[in-house]
């Protein structure tokens, strides 16, 4: 934190880009509107359980960088196979250090274990929206079981295409998280703004929330497109994708309130259970000692910045 600029996009990072177009935009984004997230959530027993699912996550979170960040800069500066470290390279350095044959196989094994994992949630996620949400809903609403269990085995093929179509991408990035960012700055950012607005408020519209999500994702795109051509400069693609993330957010917020305000909005008991402000139930299972686990973690988060300043 002590080396990073207030606010200079041409700077390598900055304190603004990481604040609010990470710290709040992604962060929030992807912990809020993450689809293998929410199925963890959906699982409790009870609302309580449900509000308690992200809070003690997030207090494992914080002990992540102990976990794999820290070990993981001092192994790849320990075992660096040239001048300087490539901390992409930790693990398999690792692995091919201490590891013999036999557990060599074991931990490639965990690592494609991990990246399934991920991508077949993602592919579930990917299935049942489309076919649910989007064939079901407003295509096909009368057909059996079957039709559509044929469907969503085709849903699942072809997003396994485009998982793997995607990969490639990946090829025309320094690494794969300065691609990942990009995405969900993209695609992630308009999202939570809509989610935000929708939880929080009781005036936006259906009408209003598909075209701010429309007009984020499209700033999205012209705002790489931007970077691509030279039109605008920055210091790193990093701090690109936070700053994209803030632009895309604040477009799919400021387009969503001002179609609100020309389109009717829901009457407020078609919005009960859906709002937080509507959510009466809810907000009775929300115990004092949920917020105060809230608040201890909020303020766990801003001692350990400051300590690693």
């Amino acid at each position: 934190w002590s080396t990073l600029p207030l606010m200079d996009h041409k700077a390598f990072m900055d304190v603004f880009g990481v604040v609010f177009g990470l710290g709040f935009v992604l962060s929030f984004g992807y912990w809020c509107t993450d689809f293998v997230l929410i199925q963890r959530a959906l699982t409790a027993k009870s609302v309580e359980g449900a509000v308690k699912t992200p809070l003690i996550a997030a207090v494992f979170k914080l002990v992540f960088p102990w976990l794999v960040i820290f070990p993981g800069m001092s192994a790849a500066a320990y075992l660096k196979p040239g001048r300087l470290p490539q901390f992409d390279q930790a693990l398999p350095l690792l692995i091919s250090r201490y590891y013999g044959y036999a557990l060599m196989g074991l931990g490639i094994s965990a690592i494609l274990a991990s990246l399934m994992s991920g991508l077949a949630g993602n592919i579930t996620a990917f299935s049942t929206l489309c076919t649910h949400d989007l064939y079901q809903s407003h295509l096909r609403s009368d057909k059996t079981d079957a039709h559509y269990l044929r469907v969503g085995r085709i849903f699942t093929a072809l997003a396994a295409c485009l998982s793997v179509a995607t990969a490639y991408i990946v090829l025309f990035y320094n690494n794969l998280m300065d691609y990942l960012q990009l995405v969900f700055s993209t695609l992630n950012a308009p999202i939570f703004a809509v989610f935000l607005l929708g939880m929080f408020t009781t005036w936006a519209t259906p009408t209003a929330s598909f075209y701010g999500l429309l007009f984020g994702v499209a700033m999205g795109v012209a705002h790489n497109v931007a970077i691509r051509c030279g039109a605008i400069q920055y210091g790193s693609q990093m701090v690109g994708n936070f700053y994209g993330a803030v632009f895309a957010w604040a477009v799919s917020t400021g387009v969503t309130a001002i179609v609100s305000s020309f389109t009717t909005p829901k009457p407020r008991e078609d919005l009960e259970g859906v709002t937080y402000f509507t959510q009466t139930g809810a907000k009775q299972h929300i115990s004092r000692w949920d917020w105060m686990l809230a608040l201890a973690v909020m303020v766990a988060c801003v001692v350990l910045n400051i300590i690693f300043r």
